[in-house]
């Protein structure tokens, strides 16, 4: 066989080689998408205070909720947050609004009488660094790596359409894992909720 027609025959071979590289390595390029840097993000509290993730957190087992004052998800979502807190005590709570701080937030911890401490992310420091895209989502973080995020429960099924029955607790399941130093199973959910607009810089 002349060495033409090999060249011929395995050309094809070499392309769709190379071809399922370049996917690999766009698909790898598509998912890395881990915070970074999150843990220095600067949020600002109820009486217009500034603080960072890093002294919240204290290297504690921590929940961030990404919560709209004016999402009716988030809204929905509160006698959950409120049961969540009360099972799980041991693990520190925020909930993070993104947007400048307003009286609606204020209200908003008032009217759901959330049992944690409400922040906004005025300069969408902390929603850009840790990727958070929709209200309501939640990061689980130890030390200065998030180990669970996305959907709290399976509730919230798409914008507007929500479950009569949660059957699937997300968020419960992967604390469950982490306070017994156990392995989480499930990392990542994608989330389901009102869109975070973040304005252009």
């Amino acid at each position: 066989m002349c060495l033409a027609k090999i060249f011929f025959n395995l050309a094809p071979y070499f392309i769709m080689k190379k071809l399922l590289l370049l996917l690999i390595l766009i698909n790898c390029c598509a998912c890395n998408k881990a915070p970074k840097d999150f843990i220095n993000a600067t949020i600002t509290d109820t009486q217009n205070k500034p603080t960072s993730i890093a002294v919240l957190a204290n290297n504690k087992l921590t929940v961030i909720y990404f919560l709209g004052t004016d999402c009716p998800i988030s809204q929905q979502y509160s006698l959950t947050l409120k049961n969540l807190a009360q099972t799980y005590k041991e693990v520190q709570m925020i909930a993070v609004v993104p947007g400048p701080l307003t009286d609606g937030i204020i209200s908003y911890k008032q009217t759901y009488n959330l049992p944690f401490q409400i922040y906004a992310d005025s300069y969408y420091q902390l929603t850009k660094a840790i990727n958070a895209t929709v209200t309501p989502e939640c990061f689980l973080i130890s030390g200065n790596t998030v180990i669970y995020s996305g959907k709290i429960d399976d509730f919230a099924v798409a914008p507007g359409i929500t479950r009569q029955r949660v059957q699937q607790h997300f968020l419960a399941d992967a604390l469950d894992a982490a306070l017994s130093q156990k392995q989480i199973e499930v990392t990542y959910t994608k989330p389901a909720g009102c869109f975070i607009e973040v304005p252009n810089e």
